[in-house]
């Protein structure tokens, strides 16, 4: 069992309210059918690498025209829905109001639609799952220091994710990828938000996280 210590701390006030919340892990449950159509399947990831973009991955099965998966990098949704290209194939993704259920629409032939229910975060290479519910509001809530990452990533897990809820539910969305080394800094905006960027090396590759 991998054992953790997590250090917090409360950083800048949220003072806005965020109209939806797309990054996260989604599973699939879904009678999409494999024999005519190009299905998602298992999880679908949705990350936000940066303040305008988000990345959406998703495993594929059926007619896919030999397509084993998706990653598509577009523009961040103003609001609650978002098209997708899968080879030919057109998609309408659409996020509920709660921001914890994906409904991916095939206009042209709705038996091949499927749903996503947001789901508990987990530890990958252990068997532990994390979901942290906070009784009272706590707008941001931020791991750092280089001991609190040797800890989390002892016992040989490889990425860390986190579902954070605040008071009336609102999920706020933290992950952590593993590397060698990484350094963590934190700025806020003048709208009240925090930006937190974890840079990894030698990955050269760098996480973002948008509150």
């Amino acid at each position: 069992m991998v054992h953790l210590t997590i250090l917090f701390i409360f950083a800048t006030l949220w003072t806005t309210t965020q109209s939806q919340t797309w990054a996260g892990i989604y599973q699939l449950n879904t009678t999409c059918i494999t024999s005519t159509c190009c299905c998602l399947v298992n999880d679908i990831v949705l990350t936000r690498p940066s303040l305008n973009i988000l990345t959406f991955n998703a495993t594929l099965s059926g007619q896919c025209f030999g397509l084993p998966s998706i990653t598509s990098s577009i523009d961040y949704p103003v609001g609650y829905s978002l098209s997708l290209s899968i080879s030919i194939v057109k998609l309408t993704v659409l996020l509920s109001n709660d921001s914890n259920t994906l409904t991916a629409v095939n206009p042209l032939m709705s038996q091949c639609s499927g749903r996503a229910v947001r789901k508990a975060a987990l530890i990958a290479g252990s068997t532990t799952a994390i979901q942290i519910q906070m009784a009272e509001w706590i707008p941001i809530v931020v791991p750092i220091a280089s001991a609190v990452f040797g800890a989390v990533f002892a016992g040989g897990a490889k990425v860390v994710t986190a579902l954070i809820k605040g008071r009336n539910q609102q999920p706020l969305y933290w992950e952590v990828y593993k590397y060698d080394y990484y350094t963590t800094s934190q700025y806020p905006y003048a709208n009240g938000h925090t930006h937190i960027t974890t840079e990894y090396i030698p990955s050269s590759s760098s996480q973002s996280y948008y509150r």
